[in-house]
C-alpha cells in the first residue's frame, strides 16, 4: 500500500452531457404572407415546406423552437401584430430572449422586407449564430449573382477570427 500511496494515484471523473442541436425556426406571419403569386399565397407555400418530408427529418434530428413574427415575436401566429414586418426588432428580441439557450442557427422563412422598427442589417450583424433565410416570395425576379456554396468551420469561438468561404456564380 505504501508504494501505491507514494505514486499519488489520481482518480478523475468526467460527466458528459449531450443534447440535440438547437434550431430556431422563425416564421413570417405578417399580412404580406397572404399575397398571392403564381396562383398560390406565400403562406400556402410556407405550409407546403413545413409539411415536407425534409422538414420532418429536421425535426427528428434537432430540437426545433418555432416563433412567429410580424410587428412582434410570438409563440402563436394568432398573437402576432400582422399589419407590419419589424424584422430588425424581431432579431433583437429573439437574441435577447435566447441568451441562455442560444440555438446553433436560425431558419428564417420570410419575404425579407422590413417596414417598421430597427434596421435588420444592423441587428443581424450582431448575431452569434448563422441565419438561413428562405425567401417566400415567388416574384423576386432574376439575380445577377447567386451564392453557390458556403464553406465554414462548424466550430467557432467567441472573440477569435474564422474564415468563411462563399462561392458566387
Amino acid at each position: 500500500a505504501l508504494p501505491i500511496s507514494l505514486a499519488e494515484p489520481v482518480i478523475s471523473y468526467v460527466k458528459r452531457y449531450e443534447r440535440k442541436r438547437q434550431v430556431t425556426v422563425v416564421l413570417d406571419a405578417s399580412l404580406s404572407m397572404t399575397r398571392e403569386e403564381s396562383g398560390r399565397s406565400r403562406v400556402s407555400r410556407l405550409d407546403s415546406l413545413l409539411n415536407s418530408d425534409d422538414f420532418g427529418r429536421l425535426e427528428d434530428n434537432v430540437d426545433v423552437t418555432t416563433r412567429y413574427f410580424g410587428g412582434n415575436v410570438a409563440e402563436s401566429p394568432d398573437d402576432v401584430v400582422s399589419d407590419r414586418t419589424a424584422l430588425g426588432d424581431v432579431i433583437a428580441e429573439l437574441t435577447t430572449a435566447q441568451v441562455a439557450a442560444s440555438p446553433e442557427y436560425w431558419l428564417l422563412f420570410s419575404v425579407g422586407k422590413s417596414n417598421y422598427g430597427q434596421n435588420p442589417m444592423d441587428t443581424a450583424g450582431k448575431l452569434a449564430q448563422p441565419v438561413i433565410k428562405v425567401d417566400m416570395s415567388a416574384d423576386s425576379g432574376t439575380f445577377d449573382i447567386v451564392i453557390d456554396n458556403i464553406d465554414y468551420n462548424a466550430v467557432m469561438f467567441v472573440g477569435q477570427r474564422t474564415e468563411i468561404k462563399v462561392r458566387l456564380n
